[in-house]
C-alpha cells in the first residue's frame, strides 16, 4: 500500500518488544494505524512505525509528517463512524474506534498527538514480563510436522 500511495514506510525497534495482548490483534491495531496514516498524509511523506519500551509498557508509535489533524477534531477521531472534513478515505469511519476497543480489551491505551507537520498515533499494551528475546528469534529453523 505504501508504494502505491508514493510514500516511505519506515520501521524501527531498538531492542525486542514484548507485549502482554492478542497477536493478532495487536496487527490488526498496527494496520489500522498505518493504512490510516498512509490515506491521510500527502504522497511523497515518510511514515515511520517504532517499537519500543516506556514506563513498563510495550509501545508502538505510528508517525508522520503531514498536515495534522486540528485540535478540534482529536477528540472525536476514536467515535465510531466519525471521519475527518475534507479526507480522501473511503472508510466506513470505523477503523480508528474498533483499534480504541482491542486496545482497552488487552489493557492498553491508544492516544494521538498531532501538529502541524507530525501527528503520532501510540498504541500502548502491558509489557510481557516471560518473554525472552531468544524464545521468539527469527533466526530459528520452522520445522514442519507430518
Amino acid at each position: 500500500m505504501a508504494q502505491g500511495t508514493e510514500h516511505s514506510l519506515e520501521a524501527t525497534a531498538s531492542e525486542p518488544v514484548f507485549a502482554d495482548g492478542d497477536e493478532l490483534r495487536v496487527l490488526q491495531i498496527g494496520r489500522i494505524l498505518v493504512e490510516n496514516a498512509l490515506l491521510h498524509t500527502p504522497p511523497g511523506i515518510a511514515v515511520r512505525v517504532r517499537a519500543s519500551l516506556r514506563d513498563g509498557q510495550a509501545v508502538l508509535e505510528v508517525e508522520d509528517e503531514g498536515p495534522g489533524i486540528a485540535s478540534e477534531q482529536l477528540n472525536q477521531l476514536f467515535e465510531r463512524f466519525y471521519r475527518l472534513d475534507g479526507t480522501r478515505a473511503s472508510g466506513s469511519g470505523l477503523g480508528l474506534a474498533i483499534a480504541r476497543e482491542l486496545a482497552e480489551l488487552m489493557d492498553g491505551t491508544i492516544e494521538v498527538d498531532s501538529r502541524p507537520g507530525q501527528t503520532v498515533f501510540r498504541l500502548a499494551l502491558p509489557r510481557e514480563k516471560t518473554a525472552s528475546p531468544e524464545a521468539f528469534s527469527r533466526e530459528k529453523p520452522l520445522s514442519a510436522s507430518t
